[in-house]
């Protein structure tokens, strides 16, 4: 058997005089397994995976810190929990003194993953740089971070340089992806914090009920920073002093900046005392594409979007396939700081109140749902950008024809959206959808094909064929349960009555659980 490294000699004197307590008592250099015969992991210093070491930690261990240390990772970091069996990161005691210093990824390895993890009860340390990044500070380095809850963290001083309560990065191009990001605290970026070079993606996560006194309720998006912030749940954040309840974009000027990407994103209820309810938008020449903005509150103005720049001469942030509505505040839809001679670039958008711009309207968008689906009748309904690099190409959520549907659900990444965006409320387990893969072969295909689908847990299946309009054509599975694993389906070009479909493009629809997949596939003949 494998021997199991729990942590340096210090940790081990430890281990023994402890031995009465049920659980591993750990601190120092720390490299090899943590099972879950060893837990709960008592953690009674600092934490450090050095250059070079691994420290993998199993499903099922819980590691719980008893005082204001952090886990320091310069190595490689492997914690990836399971769908039904989580890994804790949290304080041993509900009292001040156990709050700890989060986890830091400084260098690590690329390899590094956190998935199907719980972070909660971080408080960073009060000095700079040391207090940036609550849950998880990441510096120099590109992790992977899926499936996690990150809640009740703090990033915060006295002068405001605390950031991203749930993630910060700098210098990184990590993924984070299909985590629950709530009840976070941050001077600037409640939620999640981007900061100079790197391009990090922040996709399908739903970041909710954060915190910034500064700016970036939910998501701040700094100076130099790139992110591509696409799919994801923003709603209910809150912040003060600058604003920017939902999302903070914020360059220096376009000559000492980097393009932010942002698309097909639901900004919902979000607040700030100050200016732009949804979207906080300083000097930053962003691409904005199939955003939804509604219901959002702005006391300062912008209630759902807040402009400042130097002009045109300055690129102003680009805004195309919006719907702006339902939001509140002094210039309820769009605010434009007028004393700066401020400009944005509004196109192909539902506005409501009106906004000038090629292919904009001002009506009513009937929502279908809550999760701002769109209505068969709505106008916003191929009424996006008719470019064949906006084309709709997933029915559904996507409506009518190809061409782009105006918010959210139009354009060609919509196929990541859920199947039921309330599974994103499943937060105690803290891991919102089910991670299905889909493989189809052969692509193009002239009399069939098979699905290949990989479950990481026992599954109730749903597969659809639907044609470019949006029509169902085949069901090749439905509510079919399939366990753990890899399996195959197949359809045989044909539609529901045995008849051979024509040549053109379709688009296969598996469901699992909580989460779609989609892809596009093409029939010759």
């Amino acid at each position: 058997m494998k021997p199991r490294l729990i942590a340096s000699f210090v940790a081990f004197v430890i281990v023994g005089l402890a031995s009465a307590e049920a659980g591993t008592v750990v601190s120092g250099t720390v490299t090899g397994i943590w099972d879950a015969a060893g837990s709960p992991y008592w953690v009674e210093g600092d934490l450090n995976v050095p250059d070079g070491g691994t420290l993998t930690i199993e499903t099922g261990v819980a590691i719980r810190f008893r005082g204001g240390y952090e886990l320091l990772v310069e190595g490689t970091l492997l914690a990836v929990g399971t769908v039904v069996d989580s890994i804790l990161f949290t304080r041993d005691e509900p009292i001040p003194s156990h709050e700890w210093h989060g986890i830091s990824l400084v260098g690590a390895e690329a390899s590094t993953e956190i998935g199907y993890a719980r972070i909660e009860h971080v408080r960073a340390p009060d000095p700079y740089p040391e207090v940036r990044g609550g849950a998880i500070w990441i510096d120099s380095c590109s992790p992977h971070v899926h499936h996690c809850l990150l809640q009740n963290n703090r990033s915060t001083n006295a002068n405001r340089n605390g950031m991203g309560g749930g993630v910060a990065c700098l210098s990184s191009s990590a993924i984070i992806e299909q985590c629950i990001i709530r009840n976070n605290y941050a001077d600037s970026g409640g939620g999640i914090c981007t900061l100079e070079y790197g391009t990090v993606v922040i996709r399908n996560n739903l970041i909710e009920g954060n915190t910034a006194p500064s700016s970036g309720g939910g998501i701040y998006a700094g100076v130099r920073s790139s992110p591509v912030i696409e799919n994801n749940v923003v709603r209910n954040n809150t912040a003060y002093g600058w604003g920017g309840g939902g999302i903070t974009l914020w360059n220096w000027y376009a000559a000492f900046g980097e393009s932010k990407t942002v698309r097909s994103n639901r900004i919902i209820g979000n607040t700030t005392t100050a200016a732009g309810g949804g979207f906080y938008i300083r000097y930053d020449f962003s691409v904005l594409e199939n955003n939804t903005v509604a219901d959002n509150h702005a006391t300062g103005g912008g209630g759902g979007i807040y402009v400042l720049n130097q002009g045109p001469g300055d690129y102003p942030p680009d805004v195309k396939n919006f719907i702006v509505w339902g939001n509140t505040g002094p210039d309820p839809s769009i605010k434009l700081e007028a004393s700066t001679g401020s400009a944005v670039s509004v196109t192909y958008s539902d506005v409501e109140g009106g906004w000038s711009g090629t292919g904009n309207i001002d009506k009513d968008p009937v929502f279908a749902d809550e999760q701002k689906h769109l209505s068969p009748e709505s106008p916003c309904v191929d009424a996006g950008n008719p470019a064949g690099a906006f084309e709709d190409e997933c029915f559904p959520p996507s409506e009518g024809g190809v061409r782009n549907d105006m918010g959210t659900y139009g354009g060609p990444i919509a196929c990541g959206w859920l199947e039921d965006a309330t599974a994103i409320e499943d937060a105690e387990r803290g891991w919102p959808w089910c991670g299905i893969r889909v493989e189809t072969r052969p692509n193009p295909l002239r009399s069939g094909t098979t699905l290949q689908l990989e479950l990481p847990e026992p599954a109730v299946i749903t597969a659809r064929v639907y044609d470019s309009t949006g029509r169902l054509v085949r069901t090749i599975a439905s509510e079919r349960r399939l366990g753990t694993g890899a399996h195959r389906l197949s359809w045989e070009a044909m539609d529901d009555h045995g008849r051979a479909v024509a040549a053109g493009v379709y688009f296969i629809r598996c469901a699992a659980g909580g989460g779609a997949v989609v892809r596009r596939v093409s029939v010759i003949r």
